[in-house]
């Protein structure tokens, strides 16, 4: 949980440090709420971040993480086709393979961050229509 949560932290600051960068505005009064451009980019980076979250811990929760397995396999499958000429194992043996290596990926990780996902990007429509001055 502390490294989900260290992620989130260095995802955000990573996106707001890009975008204060990119658009080479001064950092001295990046924490004054009545500079617009300041809170824009933070508005922007939770939503960034939000998104990314929401649809990876979505995919979680529906297990739907199946899908890398299959393009797994399948760059897998098409790398040993040209490096041999023999045969790679088939898909289900490569999925029941996989899948008893794999951890239980719909675990409390995954509700914890569906739902800080949707409170960040909640956080950032709220900064966006009600805080950021017009």
């Amino acid at each position: 949980m502390k490294g989900f949560l260290g992620t989130i932290v260095v995802g955000i600051g990573t996106v707001l440090l890009l975008f204060m960068v990119f658009y080479g505005r001064d950092f001295s009064d990046i924490w004054n709420v009545s500079n617009r451009f300041a809170m824009d980019n933070l508005s922007n980076s939770l939503f960034l971040v939000g998104l990314v979250a929401f649809c990876m811990s979505l995919a979680m929760l529906t297990n739907a993480t199946d899908i890398f397995l299959a393009f797994g396999y399948t760059f897998r499958a098409l790398i040993a086709r040209r490096r041999r000429s023999g045969s790679y194992m088939e898909y289900y043996d490569y999925l029941k393979e996989k899948r008893s290596n794999q951890r239980d990926r719909s675990g409390p990780i995954a509700l914890t961050a569906f739902f800080m996902s949707i409170a960040m990007i909640s956080l950032s429509l709220y900064i966006a229509y009600n805080v950021i001055p017009t």
